[in-house]
């Protein structure tokens, strides 16, 4: 395995706890997905905006938020400040 093959497949295990979002959005008694990839999904997040999310937000808000898979509230959009131009973030 090369070592860029090697560093992709650790960078999606790494973001594996926002595809569990998904996977869980609607089963409320689901666990709640890794915190080691949801905590891995805010920072990587966080660095394609160019900016820190505010520490209002939990750990399941900043990758649900950031990606576009729930809408922030307006209380949410005013903590966002200048990263509610920056979402959903999409990488083309």
């Amino acid at each position: 395995m090369s070592a860029l093959s090697d560093a992709h497949t650790q960078a999606n295990r790494r973001v594996a706890g926002s595809v569990d979002l998904d996977l869980i959005a609607h089963l409320p008694e689901a666990a709640e997905p890794p915190a080691e990839g949801v905590a891995r999904a805010h920072e990587m997040l966080e660095q394609i905006a160019g900016a820190e999310f505010a520490t209002t937000f939990s750990g399941t808000d900043v990758p649900l938020i950031g990606t576009g898979r729930r809408a922030p509230t307006d209380a949410e959009k005013v903590d966002l400040g200048r990263l509610v131009a920056k979402i959903p973030a999409i990488l083309t």
